[in-house]
């Protein structure tokens, strides 16, 4: 399973050697099912960033205040599948797929993964972001 225990918690530090120890991939999405589950493993995987440690998925229902980390050291890149962005106190007109830079915060909001696993292209979109965030650093 993809949500590790303290899965509303940023850890200090990460098991992804090649990334650094200060950078997060934050998934905002409402919960999954497991075909979704299933879908964004396959995504992740892909792109070697299944790790637990380094990867936090947050539903709506976990307070998750964005401005927090937003001043923190670390540098988090954010995907929210289907929820608007609002929902994590950023109160900023920007389309889906369009991505938004807030101090050491990248976000992007995307559609939800029922919607992603249908779309060929949408999935080349997430594998695409994801290698640009970190595969190309």
């Amino acid at each position: 399973m993809l949500i590790n225990s303290k899965y509303y918690e940023i850890p200090k530090t990460s098991d992804q050697p090649h990334m650094g120890d200060n950078v997060r991939l934050v998934i905002y999405s409402p919960k999954l099912t497991s075909d979704e589950e299933e879908l964004l493993f396959n995504i992740l995987a892909a792109s070697k960033l299944e790790s637990t440690e380094f990867l936090h998925i947050i539903t709506p229902n976990v307070y998750f205040p964005l401005k927090d980390y937003a001043n923190s050291s670390f540098k988090l890149k954010l995907i929210s599948f289907g929820c608007p962005l609002t929902q994590i106190g950023l109160q900023v007109e920007i389309k889906k797929y369009q991505r938004f830079k807030i101090r050491n915060t990248e976000v992007v909001e995307v559609d939800t993964l029922a919607d992603i696993g249908e779309e060929k292209m949408l999935k080349k979109y997430i594998w695409s972001l994801l290698k640009e965030w970190f595969l190309d650093e």
